[in-house]
């Protein structure tokens, strides 16, 4: 299966080895050797299961290829060598932003995230509940309907690599006010009462 590049490394999972293997080495290779990528060398077998593999940060996204070689210890100098490949592929950069972070009710707020992020499968929610609406896009616009803090809330995946971000946006109430009936009469005074 595919590896986020963020990682930094990836299991290489052995089953059904047969013979006496004593050593195994893993090697970048041609066509697509991982650049920067440090060969095991005759690292000590440890029977069947995982290898875990290092691999340099901020590795390209790509499809890299290997070769595992494994040597038996009873027969010196015979080896089996098989290729794979490994998916690498890139994080999201994600960071939400509000414009504005803070609204009167009734008024709509725009929640962007960087558009490298275009193309990547996008999942928006209000409050944990999910904005269907808002699937895919990198910026949309939103009227929330609740008077205080509004968490809006972002995952962003690509391939192997999931991101998550949030931003609060706070919503005030309008002000409200009762200047009684429509027409108020008012005798030659200073003063009168609204």
């Amino acid at each position: 299966p595919p590896v986020c590049n963020a990682d930094g490394s990836f299991n290489l999972v052995l089953s059904n080895p047969t013979g006496n293997i004593t050593q195994y080495s893993i090697k970048a290779v041609a066509p697509n050797a991982l650049p920067g990528f440090t060969d095991i060398v005759n690292a000590t077998w440890a029977g069947a299961g995982t290898i875990n593999v290092t691999y340099p940060a901020a590795t390209a996204a790509g499809t890299y290829t290997f070769a595992l070689t494994i040597q038996d210890g009873n027969n010196l100098g015979c080896v089996l060598t098989k290729n794979f490949s490994v998916k690498i592929d890139a994080k999201p950069t994600v960071k939400i932003t509000a414009n504005p972070d803070e609204i009167c009710a009734g008024q709509a707020t725009t929640l962007s995230i960087d558009n490298s992020n275009t193309g990547y499968t996008i999942k928006w929610t209000l409050d944990g509940t999910a904005l269907p609406a808002a699937d895919n896009k990198v910026s949309f616009s939103h009227t929330p309907t609740k008077v205080g803090d509004n968490v809006y809330a972002v995952t962003v995946t690509n391939g192997a690599c999931t991101v998550t971000d949030n931003v609060t946006v706070k919503v005030r109430s309008m002000p409200t006010a009762d200047a009684g009936k429509p027409e108020i009469k008012q005798c030659d005074t200073k003063d009168f009462t609204v």
